[in-house]
C-alpha cells in the first residue's frame, strides 16, 4: 500500500512538472465558493456545508498562493454510551493554500489550516439524558488539518468546481456550567472530510 501511495505521489509531481501551464485561470478560485460533503470521525458521522471567500492571493513563478476563510455548518450524529446524540455544529476555518496548474483546465490545490468549532447536541445516551439542543454542556473543538483539492475550470464565464479530501485532528472539550455534569474535558479527535465546491 505504501509503495502504491508513493507511486501515485511521484506521478502527480512528474505530471505537474511536465505539463504546467501559465494560463490556468486563478481568478476562478479567488472569489466566493460554496461547498459541502461528508465528515467522519471515530464517533461522529454527518454532512457539512461551507461558504468561503478569499483573504489574500498572489501569483508566483510556480503557481498561486492564497489564504481563504471558510464558515462551515455541520449536522450529524454522535454515538456515545448506550445511545446517541444529534449534533449541530458551526466552525470557522482559515486555509493556507498553493495552487499548481497542470493544464489550462485543471489544477491541484494543496493546503493546510486551522479551525475552531462549537457544537450543540441533544439526545439520550442513558447517562445525562441531555434532550435540549442548546442546553449545556456543549462541545468546543480546536483543530489542525491538511488536504488536497482537484480544481476544474471551464470556459470563460462558467462556474469552476472542485473535489477535495482532507484530514486532521485536534482537541475536544465539553463545556458545562453544571459542576455535577458527568461530561467534562475529553481527549482528541481525528477526522476525514470528502466533498466538492463550486467557485464564482
Amino acid at each position: 500500500m505504501k509503495k502504491l501511495c508513493l507511486l501515485i505521489f511521484t506521478l502527480v509531481l512528474s505530471t505537474t512538472a511536465l505539463y504546467s501551464q501559465d494560463n490556468f485561470d486563478y481568478s476562478k478560485f479567488n472569489g466566493i465558493s460554496i461547498g459541502g460533503g461528508a465528515t467522519v470521525t471515530s464517533d461522529i458521522s454527518g454532512g457539512f456545508f461551507d461558504f468561503g471567500f478569499n483573504f489574500y492571493s498572489k501569483n508566483t513563478t510556480t503557481g498561486n498562493f492564497s489564504i481563504r476563510n471558510y464558515i462551515e455548518v455541520m449536522g450529524g450524529g454522535f454515538a456515545s454510551g448506550t445511545g446517541g446524540y444529534g449534533i449541530l455544529g458551526f466552525r470557522e476555518r482559515i486555509i493556507f493554500a498553493g495552487i499548481t496548474p497542470i493544464t489550462d483546465k485543471f489544477g491541484i490545490r494543496t493546503y493546510g489550516g486551522i479551525d475552531f468549532g462549537i457544537s450543540f447536541y441533544s439526545g439520550d445516551n442513558g447517562i445525562d439524558k441531555k434532550t435540549d439542543l442548546f442546553e449545556e454542556p456543549f462541545m468546543l473543538e480546536p483543530r489542525g488539518f491538511g488536504g488536497i483539492e482537484f480544481l476544474f475550470t471551464e470556459q470563460k464565464g462558467r462556474v469552476s468546481g472542485s473535489i477535495f479530501v482532507e484530514g486532521g485532528g485536534g482537541g475536544r472539550i465539553f463545556v458545562s456550567g453544571n459542576k455535577d455534569s458527568t461530561i467534562g474535558i475529553a481527549g482528541g479527535s481525528a477526522f476525514i472530510n470528502v466533498g466538492g465546491r463550486i467557485y464564482f
